[in-house]
C-alpha cells in the first residue's frame, strides 16, 4: 500500500459577519445665549494733592591744605661691561660625487588592439504616449445649512418707584436704584454730606428726629445726632431717641416688576449631504510602434608596430661645491642697567572735611480720596438645550454557513512491486560458483541445481 494525496470536495462550516444598518436615539446638547442687565458698584479713587514742610540735613564740604611726607623711588642709568660670542661664516669647497641618468634611444615591437566600426541595422519597437480624456465619478459631501426653532423663557420686566411710609427714626435713603440706609451712612462717612442726618444728595432725602427735606439743613436741636464728625451711626441712634412721639414718613424705593414670557428663538445649524460628481480625467495610454535603428558595433582587431623606447643609464661624476663653516669669536660690549634710588620729599595736598547742616524745604504728595459709582451692563449666559437625535449605525453579525471546498485527502493505494524468487536453498551464490566450475571443465559443485535430474528441490 503506497501513501497518494487525494484532492476532493468536501462540506465545511465556514464562519463570516455581515452588516446590519440599526438606529438609536441620542441626546445632543446644544448652546444658547442669553443677555442679561445686571447693576455693580465701582469704587474709584479721585488724587489729591497737598503741600507740607519737611526737615532734612545736608553735608557741606570744607577745603584745607595738608603737608605729607613722600618717599620716591627715582631710576638710575648705569653702563656695564659684557661678553658675548659671535658666530663668524666662512665659505669653504667640498667635492661631492653625484649619479647623472644619461638617455638613450632603443627600438622595441609592441602588440595593440584597434576597435574597427561595423555598421547593424536592427528593429526596434518606440512608446508612444497620448493623453485620453475619461470621465469618472466621485461622492462628495456637502454642508447644508438648517434652521431649527426653539422655546426660550425670557424676562421683560421693569422697574417701578414705589412709596413706602417708615418711621422718622429709620434712617433710609434713596441712593440711585435701590440703595440702602448702609450706602447713605457710607457717603455720610465719607464725603461729609447731611451733618448728623445721615442722609445723602441725589433723590428725596428725609432728615431723621427733624422732618427736614433739605440736605445739611438740620441744626444741632433736640432729636438729631450730633454734626460734628459723629457718621451715619450716630445719626441713626439720634433719630431712634427723638422718633417718640410715633411720627412717620413717606420715602421712595425702585422695586424690579417681572414680566416672564415664552418666545420661540431660531437656531441655526448643519447637516451633511452627499452628492455624486462627474469630473474628466486625462490617462495616458502607451502605443508600441516598429521602426529600423542602424547603429555601429565596434569589433577589436590586434595589430603590431615598432616604436623607439628612451633608456636612462647612470654615469658617476665629480663636482665642487661651496660649504658654509661657521667658528666662534668672543666679543665685549657696554650693556645699560636700570636701578632705583629711594628719596624722601615733603608735599601739600588739598584737604577736605565734610560739616552738617540742617535745612527746610516744600514737598508735595498725592493720596487717593475713594468714591463709590453705580454702572449698568449686559452679561451673556449661556443655556444648554437638550434635543433628540436618531442616529444610524452599522453593526457586524456573525453566523455560520457550509461550504463546498477542495481538500487533500491521503489514501492509501494497492501497487504491484516485482520481486525475484530463489527456489533453492543454497541461494543464488551457490548457482553462480557452479555454474563457473562447470565451465572451467571440472566437477559441478554445491547441489547440482545447474541439472534438471539432480535437483533437490521439491
Amino acid at each position: 500500500m503506497e501513501p497518494t494525496y487525494v484532492t476532493e470536495v468536501r462540506a465545511v462550516n465556514v464562519n463570516k459577519t455581515r452588516e446590519e444598518t440599526r438606529y438609536r436615539t441620542k441626546t445632543v446638547y446644544k448652546t444658547v445665549p442669553v443677555m442679561e442687565k445686571k447693576y455693580r458698584h465701582k469704587i474709584v479713587n479721585k488724587p489729591v494733592t497737598e503741600t507740607k514742610t519737611i526737615n532734612y540735613s545736608v553735608l557741606v564740604p570744607v577745603k584745607s591744605e595738608k603737608t605729607v611726607e613722600v618717599t620716591e623711588s627715582v631710576p638710575v642709568w648705569k653702563e656695564v661691561p659684557e661678553e658675548y660670542t659671535v658666530k663668524v661664516p666662512r665659505i669653504v669647497e667640498v667635492p661631492e660625487e653625484y649619479t647623472v641618468k644619461v638617455p638613450s634611444l632603443k627600438d622595441e615591437t609592441i602588440t595593440y588592439n584597434v576597435m574597427v566600426p561595423h555598421p547593424v541595422v536592427e528593429q526596434k519597437m518606440h512608446t508612444v504616449v497620448n493623453a485620453v480624456p475619461v470621465t469618472k465619478t466621485r461622492t462628495v459631501e456637502v454642508c447644508v445649512p438648517t434652521t431649527t426653532m426653539q422655546t426660550v423663557t425670557k424676562d421683560y420686566g421693569h422697574w417701578e418707584d414705589q412709596c413706602v411710609e417708615v418711621p422718622v427714626g429709620t434712617s433710609t435713603v434713596s441712593y440711585g436704584s435701590g440703595g440702602s440706609s448702609r450706602r447713605g451712612g457710607l457717603l455720610s462717612r465719607l464725603f461729609g454730606h447731611g451733618g448728623g442726618c445721615g442722609s445723602s444728595c441725589g433723590s428725596k432725602t428725609v432728615c431723621n428726629g427733624c422732618g427736614s427735606s433739605s440736605c445739611g439743613s438740620c441744626a444741632p436741636a433736640a432729636g438729631c445726632g450730633s454734626m460734628a464728625g459723629a457718621g451715619g451711626s450716630m445719626a441713626g441712634g439720634a433719630g431712634a431717641a427723638g422718633a417718640g412721639a410715633g411720627c412717620t414718613t413717606t420715602v421712595t424705593k425702585r422695586v424690579w416688576v417681572p414680566n416672564v414670557q415664552t418666545e420661540q428663538v431660531a437656531v441655526s445649524g448643519s447637516t451633511t449631504k452627499t452628492e455624486v460628481v462627474s469630473y474628466t480625467v486625462y490617462e495616458q495610454q502607451a502605443t508600441q510602434i516598429p521602426y529600423e535603428c542602424t547603429r555601429i558595433v565596434y569589433k577589436c582587431e590586434q595589430r603590431t608596430a615598432t616604436k623607439k623606447t628612451c633608456v636612462y643609464v647612470d654615469e658617476p661624476r665629480t663636482r665642487m661645491r661651496k660649504v658654509v663653516k661657521y667658528e666662534d669669536e668672543k666679543r665685549t660690549r657696554m650693556r645699560k642697567e636700570l636701578t632705583y634710588e629711594t628719596v624722601k620729599k615733603t608735599e601739600t595736598i588739598p584737604h577736605i572735611t565734610y560739616t552738617t547742616e540742617p535745612r527746610t524745604k516744600e514737598v508735595s504728595y498725592t493720596y487717593n480720596v475713594p468714591e463709590c459709582t453705580t454702572e449698568e451692563y449686559e452679561e451673556c449666559r449661556y443655556d444648554r438645550v437638550a434635543e433628540e437625535v436618531i442616529e444610524e449605525y452599522k453593526v457586524c453579525v456573525p453566523y455560520c454557513t457550509t461550504e463546498e471546498r477542495k481538500v487533500q485527502v491521503c489514501k492509501m493505494v494497492p501497487k504491484l512491486v516485482p520481486c525475484v524468487i530463489y527456489p533453492c536453498d543454497c541461494g543464488p551464490g551457490a548457482a553462480t560458483a557452479a555454474a563457473a566450475g562447470a565451465g572451467a571443465g571440472g566437477a559441478a559443485a554445491g547441489c547440482g541445481c545447474a541439472a534438471p535430474a539432480a535437483c533437490c528441490c521439491k
